[in-house]
């Protein structure tokens, strides 16, 4: 089990994920909200630009069925040089993009982050190379390494006064040490006499529709930040940022955890149309059944306990918490959605859809922003629900999953979320109980609903769906 690819998959992103959000809590009792606001900012730029460094060729080559040296360098040298090039266009744009939002500190942020432009590129082949041949447990040590890396210097710079930049070194280390890795742990190395153009033409038809999904998903994810920062300024972007990294940030990369692995394992078995309806529903069971309690617990009792742990000035991301939570449970269910249309060559399906997400979150957004970051929070999750529902129907159209199965995979996660704010309701009810010990009694009536259920109807269907994922996945 252990060496299994799948496994190192899960460590890759959950045990950074762990690491992360632990340094997360832990700077935002240390920084201040505008420190996140502004680095949010220039990570949104950032994030938009990195689309462009590898033009969708990354993806390419782990979907590409036969794959030449070619195809292998000409991707090299192309991400080196977009990467250089990108990192000149983040330097020039951090003087328009900081009158724009009006937060002069925006600039040498922006300046400083865009060097991880280059940083990045020189790994994302190697990158893609060890997805392709599921080398999964060389990406979790790489992951785990450059997160520890990059949030002790930026704990150690926060502890000092470093304010912003402890955000901005921390992205710096995490790249530095991270490429460094991935050099050390990869055995390909470029052909430096020799970079033939043909080969990224042939992958062009294929990565060409993953980069103008790439586009389209940016804007559905980041449409909300951006929109927040420049009605609001760089304080509520923080609280807005914060709240949404808090709730969304564990379930993305927890779908993601398995998804890597899910897109990689999904294109060696383009043409068997049973396994792929197989390994989707065996995922979405036992994510459903990990997540929706968790975000229960998320939504009911941590717009009491981040205030309390990070302090009085954090207090505004209380009423965000839960409709935040709501669009978690939804991307649980949509996630691999993006990893199996992809895996089957159906970009044209994949740009459509992330075409009507986009549109749906800029409009529900752009309503929801008459009532301040509440009403964003709320429009954001709206549209995640409506593209759920398409999502559904491309399913059924893609492969043959069909509405009543999806709805089948939820019903342990139902039942033990219901056991869970069931839980919860009846403790903040009790009388006489201040915040802390109402919090306190909460979660211990959730531990012993879930240690009855467990024991009089048990999860063990759980188990057995994700080991029959996992043979069949690996098979």
């Amino acid at each position: 089990m252990l060496a299994h690819p799948g496994f190192w998959s899960v460590v890759q992103q959950l045990g950074r994920q762990v690491v992360a959000y632990g340094i997360f809590l832990l700077l935002g009792a240390l920084l201040a909200p505008g420190d996140f606001g502004i680095v949010a900012l220039a990570s949104t730029a950032i994030a938009l630009m990195t689309i462009f460094a590898d033009l969708g060729f990354v993806a390419a080559l782990v979907q590409r069925e036969e794959l030449t040296a070619d195809h292998i360098n000409a991707v090299f040298a192309l991400n080196v040089a977009a990467s250089a090039v990108l990192a000149g266009v983040g330097v020039l744009l951090s003087w328009p993009l900081a009158a724009i939002y009006k937060t002069p500190t925006l600039q040498p942020v922006l300046i400083a982050l865009s060097l991880g432009f280059f940083i990045n590129g020189l790994g994302q082949t190697q990158m893609a190379l060890a997805q392709r041949s599921l080398r999964f447990r060389d990406l979790a040590l790489r992951d785990l390494t450059g997160t520890m890396a990059g949030g002790v210097v930026a704990v150690a710079m926060a502890l000092r006064g470093f304010g912003v930049w402890s955000l901005v070194a921390q992205a710096l280390v995490t790249a530095v040490v991270g490429t460094a890795l991935l050099w050390r742990l990869s055995p390909w190395r470029p052909t430096w006499h020799r970079v033939p153009l043909a080969g990224l033409r042939d992958l062009w038809g294929y990565s060409s529709g993953v980069m103008v999904f790439s586009i389209l998903k940016f804007f559905t994810q980041n449409s909300d930040t951006l929109l927040v920062g420049l009605l609001t300024g760089p304080v509520l972007l923080g609280y807005y940022n914060f709240g949404s990294k808090v709730t969304i940030a564990p379930i993305t990369v927890l779908a993601g955890a398995v998804g890597s692995y899910l897109f990689a394992s999904l294109a060696r078995l383009q043409s068997d149309r049973q396994r792929l309806r197989d390994s989707y529903l065996r995922y979405s069971e036992a994510m459903l059944t990990v997540a929706l309690p968790a975000l229960t617990v998320m939504a009911l009792i941590g717009p009491l306990v981040l205030p309390a742990i990070l302090g009085d000035r954090w207090r505004p991301i209380g009423p965000l918490i839960p409709p935040f939570s709501a669009a978690a449970a939804v991307l649980v269910l949509i996630s691999p959605v993006g990893n199996l249309l992809k895996a089957v060559g159906r970009v044209g399906w994949l740009t459509a859809w992330s075409a009507m997400f986009t549109t749906a979150v800029l409009a529900l957004v752009a309503l929801g922003s008459r009532w301040g970051v509440l009403g964003v929070a709320i429009g954001y999750t709206v549209a995640h629900l409506l593209a759920g529902t398409v999502a559904v129907s491309m399913l059924q159209r893609s492969i043959g999953v069909r509405g009543p199965q999806v709805l089948r995979t939820m019903r342990t996660g139902v039942a033990l979320s219901a056991l869970i704010a069931a839980s919860i309701v009846l403790a903040r009810i009790v009388p006489g109980i201040a915040t802390p010990g109402r919090v306190a009694l909460g979660l211990l009536a959730s531990g012993a609903s879930l240690s009855l259920y467990a024991r009089y109807i048990g999860v063990g269907e759980v188990g057995r769906a994700i080991e029959r994922w996992r043979q069949e996945a690996s098979a």
